[in-house]
């Protein structure tokens, strides 16, 4: 299991004004701080994000690139922590949407829903292939308020081991099993392990 422990880098972007004269006037805004990176290189039970929440940041985003199974159809699922510890009781609801192109060219869609379940499911089934790509960006709103505390997430999808074919999915989940605040997350593959994968955890301010 990879723990991540709080750092202070920041990730700028830059902002280009107009001056008066029709110049350009650069300036530098840090609305997205980089709180926490690893790098998977090999299989890896869990990543767990840990400690980074605080009152400088309401919103926070997790990035996932690179992401491949160490198992054959494996899907990432997500915890939220409480306490440093892994939620694990049935008060999580999610749905994800998803819309599917076939290697043959043909597309289609589907729903997939779960209520009073242990866990979140935020990828389809990916291919322990090297080659191919899995990635998600996932938003999770206010971890540290007293209401009940929910995420969104985009997840790409390609080498689905059923079809070859390429996935785009749209979920979010809501855990109302109490209004503790949280203290991080934990994302791990229904079977085996996390082979490779780059997690980030900014926060926004």
């Amino acid at each position: 299991m990879a723990i991540i422990k709080p750092n202070n880098n920041t990730i700028s972007a830059i902002t280009v004004l107009p001056a008066a004269d029709g110049s350009a006037l650069t300036g530098i805004s840090s609305d997205f701080v980089l709180l926490s990176s690893t790098d998977i290189t090999s299989s890896t039970a869990s990543v767990t994000f840990d400690g980074h929440f605080s009152s400088t940041y309401q919103n926070y985003k997790v990035i996932i690139s690179n992401l491949i199974p160490a198992t054959n159809s494996a899907r990432l699922r997500m915890r939220y922590r409480q306490s440093d510890a892994d939620v694990t009781a049935s008060n999580y609801a999610y749905v994800i949407g998803a819309d599917l192109v076939y290697s043959a060219g043909s597309g289609a869609a589907n729903l997939e829903t779960s209520f009073n379940t242990g866990q979140v499911v935020v990828t389809s089934e990916m291919k322990n292939t090297s080659t191919l790509t899995n990635s998600v960006e996932l938003t999770l709103f206010d971890p540290l308020s007293a209401q009940n505390k929910a995420c969104t997430w985009h997840n790409q999808n390609f080498g689905s081991v059923l079809t070859d074919l390429n996935r785009n999915y749209i979920g979010s989940c809501l855990y109302d099993g109490n209004t503790t605040v949280l203290s991080g997350l934990t994302f791990y593959m229904d079977s085996g392990d996390i082979s490779t994968g780059n997690f980030k955890l900014y926060g926004i301010k």
